[in-house]
């Protein structure tokens, strides 16, 4: 929910005309616009590798071995394109301890994970593994950082940033204080921040303002200088303690520019839980999205460009590039407000975060984006491997977005022990979906609303907590009460006769020996499997179709097809998806038996086609006049996540290579 000052809401109840501007930031991340991006440190192998010890304090990992930390903690991790917003997520590391000081993961320093609520001041503790999704960096012990991310690839593409985010972990140990430093395209260094104390949340941002570099960690400035042009960010820290380990979860440049003037109109579509037409208003989980209408005229060239990874970064022109953030807000100016622009007040209300999906850019300078919140990597991203067994739901949800570093979420409950949150005893993954399409089955079936709010914050409502809402953040009123003016423009009602209303999410056929028409609610409609030798080589791309046999089934194969007109494939570990059956026919006027060969995509046009050809067969042992072919025609390689490859045929079809069908 928005949030404002009294004297803001007060200004709506009041006044009957506002004056509101619209404006919007464009957030460039370097480390998704760059390619051959490197990342260094200055810390040697044996650093880690001799803090591995036995239970009896002895080093048990031979120079030889490499090093395991950096399959658990690779420092390149720290560029990624998707880095958690806030701490909280923290793998476990038994450290050796000297002189009784304590351990990186003290005793009930961490709750439960079968816990409906967890606590917000303690880390969520996971084991590290070489296949875990997300991962960050981490120092040895008794060690502080000195990590230098180079954006310099070949020639003049260097970085553009007027902001720069580094991210520590501070569930393991914060450094009191950070040191950075930039070269810039033309070599030179300089010192941004000279021995800074750490924040507390572990996250640091830099704000240039076009001489100088500040830190800023409440909030962004209100205003946004040209970028500077760099080649690399270094950090360097002191150790965190005795015994303690640093965690660097991100180093970024950003790029962020004001594009408020170029802004003709947006629309911002806040999909509600449920609508009117809903049984129930719950288990809707929602993503908002906004439309985002820019011109900016220039009789010499665009000034809007889609962004192309081979050519220099130009910071004239404004780019258009996929999961760039977009920041809309509007300046509602009033007496008292926060922000002074001249003789003028204001209040920056901000509309939420969007990361740009796709756009479309007019011959005139003319731009339309759409861009969704952050429930849009949520909806990319296929879930990795989880099992969990006696979980509560939302202790699930928790542990899917911990396992793609998705750590802006909270959950409204009535209590720590909520009745509408209930037990799963087994839930597992299969690496078919994405996180988005898990949560969206966990809520439905439980009857919990999801959406992401304004503070890019993905919040979960209970269906306890939705029905047990009873304070009020807003007022309508239809005539004026005392200085506060009627708010209401329309107003309808609708009554809904939810006892007509049915939701049927499965059933299986049904009978009944009632009088009169009976039968299945639902059924599914009839599928097929089938099998045979692939006749043709594939090679990986390019192929119109592919060719099967399934002569070899029984000895009237030869006149069988696969049995619907579109489907699947599976050759090796590739699925092709085609779209038409191959067959050939006779022409009932022709003279011989030469075959044509054509297309069926549907039943319609098989019975066309059998039409026009000759009736009959000539011999039911060897030829019929209308008969498949064995192509299929290819629609799409690999299909449902697979990838294509060449694959090699088997020849003549012999009992080496063929199906053999089995009468069970």
């Amino acid at each position: 929910m928005i949030t404002s000052s009294t004297a803001l809401k007060n200004i709506f109840y009041n006044k009957a005309s506002v004056i509101i501007k619209s404006g919007c930031y464009i957030e460039y991340n370097m480390n998704t616009m760059l390619d051959g991006i490197s990342v260094t440190n200055n810390i040697s192998d044996s650093l880690y590798t001799s803090q591995i010890v036995n239970a009896a304090d002895q080093q048990v990992w031979p120079a030889s071995r490499p090093n395991p930390y950096k399959k658990l903690f690779p420092v390149d991790s720290i560029v990624k394109p998707f880095r958690p917003e806030n701490s909280g997520i923290k793998y476990f590391i038994l450290e050796k301890v000297s002189n009784g000081s304590g351990t990186d993961v003290p005793k009930n320093s961490f709750s439960s994970y079968r816990s409906v609520s967890y606590p917000e001041s303690q880390p969520r503790i996971y084991y590290p593994g070489a296949s875990t999704y997300y991962k960050y960096w981490v120092t040895p012990q008794n060690t502080g950082v000195d990590v230098t991310v180079n954006y310099l690839t070949s020639g003049t593409k260097f970085a553009l940033t007027n902001k720069i985010v580094i991210k520590f972990e501070k569930t393991h140990s914060l450094p009191s204080s950070y040191t950075i430093k930039i070269t810039k395209s033309d070599n030179t260094q300089e010192t941004i921040a000279s021995s800074l104390s750490t924040p507390a949340n572990g996250i640091v941002n830099l704000y240039y303002n076009g001489t100088t570099w500040s830190a800023n960690q409440l909030s962004e400035p209100y205003s946004f200088a040209n970028p500077v042009s760099i080649k690399s960010i270094n950090i360097t820290t002191p150790s965190a303690g005795t015994d303690r380990i640093i965690g660097l979860i991100e180093i970024s440049a950003r790029w962020v520019k004001d594009i408020s003037d170029d802004v003709e109109s947006f629309d911002i579509s806040k999909e509600a839980s449920s609508s009117s037409e809903d049984l129930l208003p719950v288990g809707k989980v929602t993503s908002n999205n906004i439309s985002l209408n820019l011109i900016k005229y220039n009789q010499t060239s665009l000034q809007y460009a889609s962004y192309n990874r081979s050519v220099a970064l130009n910071s004239s022109l404004t780019y258009m590039v996929k999961n760039a953030k977009l920041t809309p807000y509007f300046k509602i100016y009033h007496a008292d407000g926060a922000i002074t622009e001249g003789l003028e007040k204001y209040d920056k209300i901000y509309q939420g975060q969007f990361y740009v999906d796709e756009w479309n850019i007019g011959a005139y300078g003319e731009v339309s984006v759409n861009a969704l919140d952050s429930a849009k990597y949520l909806m990319e991203v296929i879930c990795p491997d989880v099992l969990c067994e006696f979980y509560p739901a939302t202790a699930v949800i928790r542990r899917l977005l911990d396992s793609v570093g998705y750590t802006n979420y909270k959950f409204n409950l009535t209590s720590e022990t909520d009745s509408s949150v209930p037990l799963i005893n087994y839930f597992w993954t299969d690496g078919s979906k994405t996180v988005w399409e898990y949560i969206q089955e966990i809520c439905r079936d439980i009857q919990m609303n999801a959406i992401v709010d304004e503070n890019d914050i993905l919040q979960f409502y209970s269906r306890n907590y939705m029905y047990g809402r009873t304070t009020k953040d807003w007022n309508f009123y239809y005539e004026a009460e005392s200085s506060i003016l009627p708010n209401i423009v329309d107003f309808s009602q609708k009554e809904i006769a939810s006892a007509n209303q049915v939701k049927v999410i499965w059933s299986t056929p049904t009978s009944t020996s009632y009088l009169g028409t009976s039968g299945p609610l639902w059924q599914s409609p009839t599928k097929f499997l089938v099998a045979g030798g692939l006749l043709e080589p594939l090679s990986a791309s390019g192929n119109q179709y592919l060719a099967i046999k399934f002569e070899t089934l029984d000895k009237y194969s030869k006149f069988q097809s696969g049995f619907n007109f579109n489907g699947y494939f599976l050759v090796d570990s590739e699925i092709i998806e085609y779209d038409a059956m191959g067959y050939q026919y006779v022409p009932k006027d022709s003279n011989d038996l030469t075959f044509i060969n054509i297309w069926i995509e549907n039943a319609a046009d098989l019975n066309k086609y059998t039409n026009f050809a000759k009736p009959g067969s000539e011999n039911i042992a060897s030829d019929i006049y209308i008969k498949p072919n064995g192509r299929y025609r290819i629609k799409t390689r690999g299909a449902l996540g697979t990838t294509a490859a060449a694959h090699n045929s088997s020849g003549v079809p012999s009992t080496q290579y063929a199906w053999t069908g089995v009468l069970l």
